[in-house]
């Protein structure tokens, strides 16, 4: 009977966990490797903020990205 009761109590924490959720499309994440977040159209700067707070991973990638991008396109070279 606990385990009853155990199981029906997870399935109602995780229905209200998932209540306040929005979920965003995996295309949309992949698209910001490529494109700065303004030229995304399924995805807003504010989602953004609220995915970088969840997963600083991604923001740090997207940082590293967007650096790399300005480097390759300003035509800079490295002489030694």
């Amino acid at each position: 009977m606990y385990d009853t009761r155990q199981r029906k109590r997870l399935k109602a924490a995780a229905d209200n966990a998932l209540q306040n959720t929005e979920l965003i499309e995996r295309k949309w994440l992949t698209k910001l490797l490529y494109l700065p977040v303004e030229k995304v159209k399924g995805i807003t700067e504010d989602q953004l903020g609220r995915i970088v707070r969840e997963f600083p991973v991604i923001g740090k990638l997207n940082i590293t990205l967007r650096a790399g991008i300005a480097y390759a396109s300003s035509g800079s070279s490295v002489t030694g």
